[in-house]
C-alpha cells in the first residue's frame, strides 16, 4: 500500500522548474500584519481565496482528490505502523497554533521583525485553512475510514500543515520550505496509515491548504505556487517574482 500513499507528495512535487530552486530569498515584506490585527487581516485573506491563483489552486485539488478516490479503499487497507502515531499530535490545530505562537513571541521579545511578520501569517494561515476544513467537514459528512465519526473530508491536519508550509515557501524559498512540507507530507501520510482520513481526503485538504498559505501571503512573498495545467504538464508550478 505505500506506494498509493505517496501520491499527496508526488502530486505537489511535479512539474517544479529548477531555476526557481536558484532564485535568492525575499526581501522583507512592506506590509506589517501583526496579532492586532489579526481578524481584519484574516477576513481580507478570505475575500482574496476566490482570486484566480488560489480558486485555480482549489479546483486543481478536486480534480486529484476524485482522481485518487479511486485508490480509496485500497489504501484504508494500510496497516498502522507506529512511526506514523506521531503526525496526529503534530498536525493537531492546538499544537500547530501554540507553536506558531511561542515563535511570535519570542521574535517579539528578540526584536525580530520579519519573523514575527511570518508567524502571523502563519497563523492566520492555519486558522482560516481550519475554519475552511471544519466547514466542509460538516457540509459533506463523510464517515472515517476507522468509522469513528462523519467528518472525514476533508483532512484538518493537512490542510493547516500544507497552508504552513507555503507561507514559509513564500517568503524563503521553495528550497528552504522543503523539510516543512516533508513534515506537512509525514502528517497526511499519518493520517491514512492510522485509517483518519481516504486519500481523497488528505489530497484534497493539501490543495486547500496551498491556496490558503498563498492567499495569507498576497503581496509579501514573491515566491509563486500554483498548479499548471497543459498539455505538457500537470502538476505544480512554483515561479520566483523579483521586485522591480
Amino acid at each position: 500500500m505505500r506506494p498509493f500513499c505517496l501520491l499527496p507528495a508526488v502530486a505537489l512535487t511535479l512539474a517544479v522548474p529548477t531555476p526557481a530552486f536558484a532564485q535568492a530569498t525575499v526581501p522583507a515584506p512592506r506590509a506589517e500584519p501583526s496579532l492586532r490585527t489579526f481578524f481584519t487581516d484574516l477576513a481580507d485573506d478570505a475575500r482574496r481565496l476566490p482570486s484566480n491563483q488560489a480558486a485555480t489552486t482549489v479546483a486543481f485539488a478536486g480534480i486529484l482528490s476524485t482522481s485518487a478516490s479511486t485508490l480509496d479503499a485500497q489504501v484504508a487497507l494500510w496497516d498502522p505502523e507506529d512511526e506514523f502515531k506521531g503526525g496526529t499530535w503534530i498536525g493537531n490545530s492546538v499544537v500547530l497554533a501554540t507553536g506558531t505562537l511561542a515563535t511570535y513571541g519570542v521574535a517579539h521579545w528578540a526584536r525580530m521583525p520579519r519573523v514575527k511578520l511570518v508567524a502571523v501569517d502563519v497563523l492566520r494561515a492555519q486558522a482560516l485553512s481550519l475554519g475552511l476544513t471544519y466547514g466542509l467537514k460538516y457540509a459533506v459528512g463523510r464517515e472515517r475510514p476507522d468509522h469513528s465519526s462523519e467528518d472525514s473530508f476533508p483532512s484538518g491536519h493537512t490542510a493547516q500543515t500544507f497552508a504552513s508550509a507555503t507561507v514559509l515557501a513564500r517568503y524563503f524559498g521553495l528550497p528552504n520550505a522543503i523539510p516543512a512540507f516533508g513534515v506537512a507530507t509525514y502528517i497526511a501520510l499519518s493520517r491514512l496509515n492510522q485509517n483518519r482520513h481516504f486519500l481523497s481526503d488528505v489530497t484534497f485538504g493539501a490543495g486547500i491548504g496551498i491556496a490558503v498559505g498563498w492567499s495569507a501571503t498576497h503581496g509579501r512573498g514573491n515566491w509563486n505556487i500554483a498548479p499548471a495545467l497543459s498539455r505538457s504538464e500537470r502538476g505544480v508550478r512554483v515561479s520566483y517574482v523579483s521586485g522591480s
